[in-house]
């Protein structure tokens, strides 16, 4: 894993969101994002790990990649994402994932700490989250 990956990098590459700082790379195991601005990749780190930790407290999961199904780290990430638009004065309105780093810029600038964030709006909202499944084409 390279140290410029964005922590959102899955749901990007699922097609799900979207940031203007990404860079789209392809690795071994696939499609995968990088971050180009060092000073927002923190940031986004910080509140990636929140949302997890907010929303697998929330729906009673742990955080093993061995146990937990990945579509659950996305539950976490784009339900929570979208209950942080919430918090803001001005949303993003129904496209808040379209561009990542204005969502959680703005979320950094409103908040001195993560801590600070209310987490009954994003626990709503993750809990809320249904991420589209993956279909096999039938042949």
């Amino acid at each position: 894993m390279t140290m410029n990956k964005c922590p959102f990098s899955a749901i990007q590459a699922a097609g799900t969101a979207a940031c203007d700082l990404a860079q789209e790379v392809v690795r071994k195991g696939g499609s995968e994002f990088d971050c180009t601005d060092p000073n927002a990749r923190p940031v986004c780190v910080a509140l990636s790990a929140h949302l997890i930790r907010v929303g697998f407290d929330a729906l009673d999961l742990v955080d093993d990649l061995g146990v937990t199904p990945k579509s659950a780290y996305d539950r976490a990430q784009i339900g929570g994402l979208q209950g942080l638009n919430t918090l803001l004065p001005a949303p993003a309105g129904d496209q808040p994932l379209q561009n990542l780093w204005a969502l959680t810029g703005a979320v950094d600038r409103r908040y001195a700490d993560i801590l600070d964030i209310p987490d009954a709006p994003v626990v709503e909202a993750i809990r809320a989250c249904k991420p589209s499944r993956r279909r096999r084409q039938s042949r």
